[in-house]
């Protein structure tokens, strides 16, 4: 390396245009490790369910149908008025083309779809027609210097505008499916890293437990309704089309065993090379069982028993006992809890 001294004197960090996506059944802690991200590295969060929510509800409550439009006069992406009915019906409307919602709820410009020329039937040639006299229609009121009707766009209609770059956002709970994320790719919407927290088998004795009863267990403390099992085969077979759609090396399994602090560990240990690495427990030696000379003594840091990151009028400080940690079978104490 040329010139190393400037990342001794700022240390590195990750990237603020990083992207992350955060996949699993409810309950499994998608958005508490959200807010952990973005507290620890400013990135913003895109939460589908609570976008995709607020907006139905707000539609839900309109007493006319509003155009789903970018012109200033709607200023509104939405389900378009057939979009909404066959959701009220029951159907699974535009369940796959969920995007332009959430792009306009975090300000990207987005533009109708310019249409395809494709070979039409005659009677999709006669229905292209009648819409064409409608547009002649609407030409000749905007002419009259009227304002022209508002197209009611529905979603497959709508995509990104050409230049953009969505990075450094944590989407929580999306993509679920192929098509959501065949879509994204067209968008140019690209991930570091998709990580599924997984309530599956431990891989740590030191964590144990049945598959499923973590979240059997908040499921319970929330009083939330749902087949548990069902949930956990949703996930599964969503994670699967996932990493045959993105690829095993982008796609990570993090554990939800153990508490909030430990699987925010986990995370930062997979996405994060920046990040300090402890000594797990079970490597760590302990000095009380071992001579303080010789080949048995833990050796100190660069540090020795001072806190490295604490300092006071240009001195460092003392550290504690009780703060001391080890990391790569060296010894280091820090000031306070704060500072470890």
């Amino acid at each position: 390396m040329g010139n190393p001294k400037k990342y001794l004197v700022v240390p590195a960090k990750m990237p603020k245009k990083y992207t992350i996506a955060i996949l699993g059944q409810r309950q499994s802690g998608k958005r508490t490790l959200a807010r952990q991200l973005q507290e620890k590295y400013g990135w913003k969060i895109i939460d589908a369910h609570e976008i995709i929510a607020e907006i139905l509800n707000r539609q839900r409550q309109m007493e006319k149908h509003v155009p789903s439009n970018m012109d200033p006069r709607s200023n509104s992406i939405h389900l378009s008025e057939l979009e909404f009915k066959e959701l009220i019906k029951g159907g699974n409307c535009s369940i796959n083309s969920l995007l332009p919602m959430l792009l306009f709820s975090i300000g990207a410009q987005l533009q109708k779809k310019v249409p395809v020329q494709e070979e039409l039937t005659e009677e999709q040639q006669e229905e292209r027609r009648k819409q064409e006299l409608k547009d002649k229609k609407k030409k000749k009121v905007a002419d009259d210097n009227q304002e022209a009707p508002l197209d009611d766009l529905s979603l497959k209609e709508i995509q990104l505008c050409p230049g953009q770059e969505i990075t450094g956002y944590i989407w929580v709970g999306y993509p679920m499916n192929e098509a959501q994320v065949l879509e994204l790719k067209e968008s140019g919407v690209v991930f570091d890293k998709v990580l599924y927290l997984s309530d599956g088998v431990s891989l740590s004795e030191e964590l144990p437990g049945e598959p499923g009863s973590i979240v059997s267990q908040r499921v319970k403390s929330n009083e939330i309704s749902c087949v548990l099992e069902q949930e956990l085969e949703w996930a599964e077979n969503m994670i699967r089309v996932i990493k045959e759609q993105m690829g095993e090396e982008l796609v990570k399994e993090v554990s939800i065993r153990g508490d909030r602090e430990q699987v925010f560990r986990r995370v930062q240990n997979l996405i994060d090379p920046f990040v300090l690495r402890l000594d797990e427990d079970s490597n760590v030696r302990v000095s009380a069982d071992l001579p303080e000379t010789g080949y048995g003594h833990i050796p100190w840091g660069d540090y020795a028993d001072f806190c490295p990151v604490s300092l006071e009028q240009g001195w460092l400080l003392q550290g504690k006992d009780e703060f001391e940690c080890q990391v790569q079978q060296r010894r280091y104490r820090f000031y306070g809890a704060s500072e470890l």
